[in-house]
């Protein structure tokens, strides 16, 4: 399968399946394509089940609020760690990607960028529940209150992406589900959408 420019061969692969499986329910006819490799027999995104244990797993963690969004919208993990608290508008039960944060190579340093793609900037409506659960953020540094940013690390920094996925496997496993890293959550909600119609 040839590579694209800016997307990982997980999401190639993940793309492959779906399309392939929805070519076969449309048509009954298979494409004839060989999958990319053997081991894309074993799913590799998580169940609606396991998504529900991760989140019951995560209630009492101090990013929660960040777990659930990631359940219910898929944004990315730098879409996350660049959100603000002036993206929600609790009015509305509605909140704006416009930003991300990406870890450069090889400094490992954090840079603010716009969204991904251009249709990247949006604005999201969130459930009930999940709108609850970020209005109860509420900044607890001088540090925090400057930044503006919703999601801050330990030390009040704003939020790192590749923390962001360290800290979704460490979770993941202490659930006891699979450590897939929080980008296979955009697979997940494209799956379930796909199967829904």
């Amino acid at each position: 399968m040839a590579g694209l420019p800016g997307v990982c061969r997980t999401t190639l692969r993940t793309l492959h399946l779906i399309l392939a499986e929805a070519f076969v329910e449309q048509t009954g006819r298979t494409l004839g394509a060989h999958k990319p490799r053997e081991t894309d027999d074993l799913r590799p995104v998580w169940t609606i089940a396991e998504a529900r244990t991760f989140l019951e797993h995560t209630t009492g963690d101090r990013l929660y609020p960040l777990w659930r969004l990631l359940l219910t919208t898929g944004l990315r993990r730098g879409e996350l760690c660049g959100l603000k608290s002036s993206d929600l508008e609790p009015d509305l039960a509605a909140l704006t990607v416009r930003r991300q944060h990406v870890v450069e190579e090889p400094t490992s340093h954090v840079r603010e960028k716009p969204p991904k793609s251009h249709n990247g900037t949006r604005t999201l409506l969130l459930d009930p529940a999940t709108l609850a659960t970020l209005t109860t953020i509420r900044p607890t540094t001088k540090a925090a209150l400057v930044s503006g940013h919703m999601f801050l690390g330990r030390r009040g920094q704003p939020l790192r992406p590749d923390n962001l996925s360290n800290r979704f496997n460490q979770l993941a496993r202490a659930a006891h589900v699979r450590p897939i890293g929080p980008h296979q959550i955009r697979h997940l909600l494209a799956s379930n959408l796909l199967n829904l119609g």
